[in-house]
């Protein structure tokens, strides 16, 4: 079973999330873009469905990173998150146009929705101590 973890960089005045599986950056593993998730495309409670906001997501497509510049348009990596009782699988890697499809990810639940926790609560509190020093 793998471990998920997280590292979160700010890049001027943004906040991105980078995951990282057994120690390494996500990307090493699956290739693909390679500047993590700006914070602007998380959903409320949720990593960042495909597409984002759009309302016609398929309910298990999420996006794992996407291009520097942080435009979705530009570029992203994305895959499949599947619940299977106490794992959570992450498969069907899709970088750009590329299909990656051979690496399976597997974590236990627990370690999985801390992580998922823990940065909606850290880019909410970023984001709520970013206005708070905000001046107009």
């Amino acid at each position: 079973m793998n471990l998920l973890s997280y590292k979160i960089t700010e890049f001027e005045g943004s906040h991105w999330v980078h995951l990282v599986v057994d120690g390494k950056p996500l990307e090493e593993i699956v290739g693909g873009e390679t500047g993590g998730l700006h914070s602007s495309y998380f959903e409320p409670d949720d990593f960042p469905h495909l597409p984002p906001r759009s309302g016609h997501w398929d309910g298990e497509t999420y996006m794992v990173s996407h291009c520097e510049c942080g435009e979705y348009g530009c570029g992203n990596t994305h895959c499949r998150f599947r619940i299977l009782g106490d794992k959570v699988i992450m498969d069907r890697f899709q970088t750009g146009k590329e299909s990656e499809g051979t690496t399976v990810l597997e974590f236990d639940k627990t370690n999985f929705d801390a992580v998922k926790d823990a940065v909606l609560r850290t880019l909410q509190n970023k984001m709520q101590n970013k206005s708070a020093h905000s001046y107009p």
